[in-house]
């Protein structure tokens, strides 16, 4: 009985070899004849590379608005997303709690004047004239009780006068001594308080009450807050009462400080996009360079505009620079905070060859088109420039006229 061949790996070899040899049979037959609409003539045109970027629409000029001054809100006329006009009435603070206060300030200031002048002429003054009364007083009354006991001494001596008269004489020199002290101590207390310290205290503290008395007079012509300029509100006070919520509107009696912000006007007569370019492309962009804006909410209106900004700095997530692109005709239909699609022309040529981008293939690292002429397409190398959305630049590799393949079929090998 002859011996059959059993030999597994060489099964599966023939097994493999078949297979390939049926798809390369299959791929051939598939493509079948070439149709009318996948052969493209190479023709010259003109053509213009563009960047496609994406942001939102911002407006141009943005306004915080504060209040100048501590108060308290009396009326708030108007609330977040409400139009508003250049200088219009926003916020009217308190009047009656700025009054109170200048009046406070106002006598402040006056003691702290009658104080610094007080000073100045201190040795006029009441006090530094009665502390030297007083001190002279104590003085001549010293003189005289001691001349007295010394005439007492020689009156006892010669038993005029008694033990007794003497040792109250000698009484009376004590305490005239005493008083003498105190007043002496009084009047150096009194002398210093007219020294160059007490001039520069009283100075300082007159000049503190001076600016806190004119801040109170200006404060009267803050007490209105009105729009920097026509636009839309938005409120930005964090609400107290509810944690982590932004309050919609400012309500009536809260308080408020200098240099809190109550709200943000944004001006959207002039509208933004700001686009991030890669460092590439950036010094292919310029200011005033055109652009083509269209936003996917409203996809039949077409806007255009002009970069107005370029960031001279990169971003720190990345190597982009950030573009600011003014739109020249914003439509009120246009909201803050809308995605956009921004179109920046880079490069323009014309009369150059062109080929669409579907027929460029990419084989070892070469791009080439299928040239068309023989029995078989045949991948031809080419030398690419610039390219649009749907076509490209052959700068070499292909002359006006000749036929390639618009699309590349399936089973076609790349370099084949």
């Amino acid at each position: 009985m002859p011996k059959i061949f059993t030999n597994k790996k060489f099964l599966v070899a023939a097994g493999v070899v078949l297979i390939l040899l049926l798809f390369l049979l299959w791929g051939r037959k598939s493509r079948g004849p070439i149709s009318s609409h996948q052969v493209y003539t190479v023709t010259t045109g003109d053509i213009t590379a563009k960047l496609h970027l994406s942001g939102t629409i911002q407006p141009l000029y943005s306004a915080d608005v504060a209040s100048l001054i501590d108060g308290r809100i009396k009326e708030a006329l108007v609330k977040d997303g409400d139009r508003v006009e250049k200088g219009q009435l926003l916020i009217r603070l308190s009047e009656e709690d700025l009054i109170s206060k200048l009046e406070t300030d106002r006598s402040k200031y006056l003691d702290a004047k009658v104080k610094l002048n007080e000073v100045l002429n201190w040795e006029n003054s009441p006090t530094y004239v009665n502390s030297k009364s007083q001190l002279e007083t104590a003085r001549l009354e010293y003189e005289e009780k001691d001349k007295t006991y010394n005439q007492n001494v020689q009156l006892y001596k010669s038993k005029a006068i008694s033990k007794h008269d003497l040792d109250t004489s000698r009484l009376e020199l004590e305490r005239a001594r005493a008083n003498l002290a105190g007043a002496q101590a009084q009047f150096a207390d009194v002398v210093a308080k007219g020294n160059q310290d007490a001039v520069q205290k009283a100075r300082s503290e007159f000049i503190a009450m001076e600016i806190a008395f004119q801040m109170s007079q200006a404060a009267l012509a803050h007490k209105e807050i009105l729009a920097p300029y026509t636009g839309i509100v938005s409120v930005k006070r964090q609400s107290s009462t509810l944690m982590g919520q932004v309050e919609k509107s400012l309500s009536e009696n809260r308080n408020v400080t200098a240099g809190e912000i109550l709200m943000t006007i944004d001006d959207q007569s002039h509208l933004t996009v700001d686009v991030q370019v890669d460092e590439f492309d950036i010094f292919r962009v310029h200011s005033d360079q055109p652009v083509s804006i269209t936003i996917p909410a409203l996809p039949k209106e077409k806007f255009t505009g002009k970069v107005v900004s370029i960031s001279e700095m990169g971003s720190e997530t990345g190597n982009t620079y950030n573009v600011r692109c003014q739109l020249d005709n914003p439509s009120p239909r246009l909201k803050v905070g809308m995605s956009a699609h921004v179109e920046i022309p880079l490069e323009e040529k014309k009369g150059v060859l062109l080929v669409p981008v579907s027929a460029l293939v990419k084989s070892q690292g070469q791009y080439g088109v299928y040239l068309l002429g023989g029995k078989e397409p045949r991948f031809q190398p080419v030398q690419v420039g610039i390219t649009s959305d749907t076509s490209a630049e052959i700068t070499q590799g292909l002359a006006a006229g000749q036929k390639i393949l618009r699309y590349i079929p399936v089973g076609l090998a790349e370099g084949g």
